[in-house]
C-alpha cells in the first residue's frame, strides 16, 4: 500500500468516525427532546404579557407603587399567610399562625426551600421585617406602628434589637402589646413577603442580589433586562403543583402602544396569557374573549375604581368649588367612554356600593347636595391631568377636550405622590388612575391610598394625619366603630373634593385553552401558579 493510500485511509476512517460522533449526538439529542416532551415540560410553559420592560433586580417589596410591581414580585416571593380563592386567611410561609396571649406567633414552615435548597427559617422571617422597617418604604401597610415602639430612633440595622420581633426555634414571634385585629390579614401584602437573607449580599444597603433563591412558587431563571424574564417554578414550594405553569415568559407590552399591545400580542399568538391589571383595560380583555372558544376568561367584581385624583398642586391651586364643577364635566365627558365599555358603571363613590366603605343614605344625600349646586367646568386652560395606566392618554386628551377645551392630558409614569419634580410646574393639577378598592376593609389597600395621596389628607406635612389616622383606625377594635371611621373618611375625600369617582369596573384575565384560570373574584392580583391545564 502506497503513503498516499494509508492517508486516504486514515481520512476516510476519521471522517467515518465524525459522521458517527454526529450521529450518536443527533441521535442523544433526539431522545433528550423526546424525553422532555414525554415529560410535559414543554407543554406545561406560558408566555404572559407583561406591562413593565424593567430588569428583574428592580423589584423590591419594600418599594411597590404600580400593580406591576406587585404582580411580578407576587409570583417569586411568598408571605408569611395569605388569601385563598374564597378570601380566607389560610397559611403560607407560616404553616401555623396563631394569638398566644398577646403575642403573634408563626411557625414556619418545615421543607420550604429555594430552587438551590437553602431551607427558608424562621430567621429569614425576622431579617425581612426588620430589613423592612429599616428601608422605611413599604406602600401597604406599617408594622413601625405596631412593632418596636419602646425604641427611641428607629432601627437602622439589621443586628439593631427590637423588642417587638423574636426568633423561637422555627417559630417567629411578633409582640405588639395586644392582639392587633389588622396584624394577620396585612401580612398577606407582597410588601410582607419573606426574603431569604442568603440572597441579600449587602447588609449596608439591603439590596436584594440574588432573585433565583426566592421563596415562591416561582424564581427567576433568566433576565435579559429589558423585561424579557423567565421564571421557573420552584417544586419545593408549597403552592407548586405538577399542572400549574413550570415555566413562564414575561413579554413586555409596547409601552407607545400600550393599551393595544396585550391583546394585539395574544391575537398573534406572541403571548398565552393577560393578567389582571393589564395595560389593556379590562374591557378589552373581554371583548378579546367573545365569540372564541380557545380561552379561559376570568372576570372579577367591579372592585377597581376610575378616579381623577387632584394632587397636592392641584388642591392648592384649585378652590373646592372649581374642583367639584371640573369633577362634573369630566363625569359628562366620559359617559359615552363608560357607556361603550363592557362591564364599566358610572359610579359618585371611591369604594364600591357594595362594599363596606359604602356610604349611608344621609352621607350620600350631603354629597348630592354639595354637586348638584355647582355648574360644570366649561374652560380646560392651565389644567394639566396625567393618566396613570389608564390606556391611551391620546383619547382622554380628545374625550376632555370636547368639554374643558384648552386641558392638556399626558401619559403618566407613576403616582405624582411617589414622584419629585423639578418645578412644581411638571407635577399635574390631578391625575386619571384606576385604583383597585377592594371588596372589604383592607389595612394594606387603605395604607397604600394615604401613600399615594389619595385620600382627603394633607401631604404636606409628610402624611402626618393620614399616618396618625391609619394609626388609630388599626388600635380600634370594634369594627362597627372602624366602618364609621372609614365612611367618615370616604365622605370627607368626596366633599373635598381630594378624589372625583368616575367610574367602577372589573379586573380581567385571558388565557389560552387548555389552560384554565382559577383566580379569586375578590382581589385584583393573577397568581400565576393558579392556573392550571384541563385536558
Amino acid at each position: 500500500m502506497t503513503f498516499r493510500s494509508v492517508i486516504f485511509c486514515v481520512v476516510g476512517i476519521l471522517v467515518l468516525t465524525i459522521a458517527a460522533q454526529q450521529l450518536m449526538k443527533r441521535t442523544n439529542f433526539m431522545n433528550v427532546k423526546s424525553q422532555f416532551s414525554a415529560d410535559h415540560s414543554e407543554d406545561l410553559a406560558i408566555r404572559a404579557s407583561f406591562s413593565f420592560d424593567r430588569p428583574a433586580k428592580s423589584y423590591d417589596p419594600a418599594k411597590i407603587h404600580l400593580v406591576p410591581e406587585y404582580q411580578f414580585l407576587y409570583q417569586i416571593y411568598s408571605p408569611l399567610v395569605e388569601f385563598n380563592v374564597r378570601g380566607e386567611l389560610v397559611p403560607a410561609v407560616a404553616e401555623k399562625f396563631e394569638w398566644v396571649g398577646n403575642e403573634a406567633h408563626f411557625t414556619i414552615r418545615k421543607g420550604l426551600k429555594t430552587v438551590d435548597g437553602h431551607e427558608i427559617t424562621a430567621k429569614d422571617a425576622a431579617f425581612s421585617l426588620k430589613r423592612l422597617l429599616i428601608i422605611s418604604s413599604n406602600t401597604h401597610g406599617s408594622l413601625r406602628d405596631i412593632l418596636c415602639l419602646d425604641l427611641d430612633t428607629p432601627l437602622k440595622t439589621i443586628t439593631d434589637p427590637c423588642s417587638g420581633i423574636d426568633v423561637r426555634g422555627d417559630k417567629l414571634i411578633l409582640k405588639p402589646g395586644r392582639k392587633r385585629p389588622f396584624l394577620f390579614p396585612m401580612l398577606t401584602a407582597i410588601d410582607f413577603a419573606i426574603i431569604p437573607e442568603s440572597s441579600v449580599t449587602n447588609h449596608n444597603t439591603l439590596e436584594i442580589t440574588d432573585y433565583k433563591n426566592t421563596s415562591g412558587p416561582y424564581y427567576v431563571a433568566q433576565d435579559d433586562e429589558k423585561g424579557h424574564i423567565l421564571l421557573k417554578a420552584n417544586k419545593a414550594h408549597f403552592n407548586y403543583r405538577p399542572d400549574m405553569p413550570q415555566e413562564v415568559t414575561l413579554v413586555p407590552n409596547d409601552a407607545a402602544n400600550s393599551e393595544k399591545s396585550s391583546t394585539e400580542n395574544f391575537e398573534q399568538n406572541r403571548v398565552d396569557l393577560i393578567m389582571t391589571g393589564d395595560s389593556a383595560p379590562a374591557s378589552s380583555v373581554l371583548q378579546l374573549a367573545k365569540g372564541r372558544n380557545d380561552t379561559s376568561v376570568h372576570k372579577s367584581m367591579n372592585i377597581r375604581v376610575g378616579v381623577l385624583v387632584f394632587t397636592e398642586k392641584g388642591r392648592r391651586r384649585l378652590p373646592k368649588e372649581t374642583r367639584i364643577a371640573i369633577g362634573k364635566t369630566v363625569r359628562l365627558a366620559l359617559a359615552g367612554y363608560i357607556k361603550a365599555k363592557e362591564g364599566y358603571e358610572p359610579t359618585e363613590q371611591f369604594f364600591p356600593v357594595f362594599g363596606e366603605g359604602g356610604l349611608k343614605e344621609e352621607q350620600l344625600t350631603l354629597l348630592h347636595d354639595a354637586f348638584s349646586k355647582a355648574s360644570p367646568a366649561t374652560d380646560g386652560r392651565n389644567l394639566f391631568f396625567t393618566t396613570l395606566r389608564m390606556g391611551n392618554a391620546g383619547e382622554f386628551q380628545t374625550l376632555l377636550s370636547q368639554k374643558l377645551p384648552g386641558i392638556r392630558v399626558e401619559e403618566g409614569k407613576n403616582v405624582p405622590a411617589f414622584s419629585s419634580y423639578a418645578h412644581e410646574d411638571d407635577m399635574p393639577d390631578a391625575f386619571l388612575a384606576g385604583p383597585d378598592t377592594g371588596y372589604s376593609e383592607d389595612i394594606s389597600l387603605l395604607s397604600y391610598y394615604m401613600s399615594a395621596g389619595v385620600f382627603a389628607t394633607p401631604q404636606g406635612d409628610e402624611g402626618a394625619e393620614g399616618k396618625a389616622w391609619l394609626a388609630k383606625y388599626m388600635d380600634t377594635e370594634e369594627k362597627d366603630a372602624r366602618l364609621v371611621m372609614l365612611r367618615e373618611l370616604h365622605l370627607k375625600t368626596l366633599l373635598e373634593p381630594a378624589v372625583i369617582p368616575i367610574f367602577s369596573s372589573p379586573y380581567a384575565a385571558l388565557v389560552r385553552k387548555p389552560w384554565v384560570l382559577e383566580l379569586s373574584p375578590f382581589y385584583a392580583g393573577t397568581q400565576i401558579w393558579r392556573l392550571s391545564k384541563k385536558q
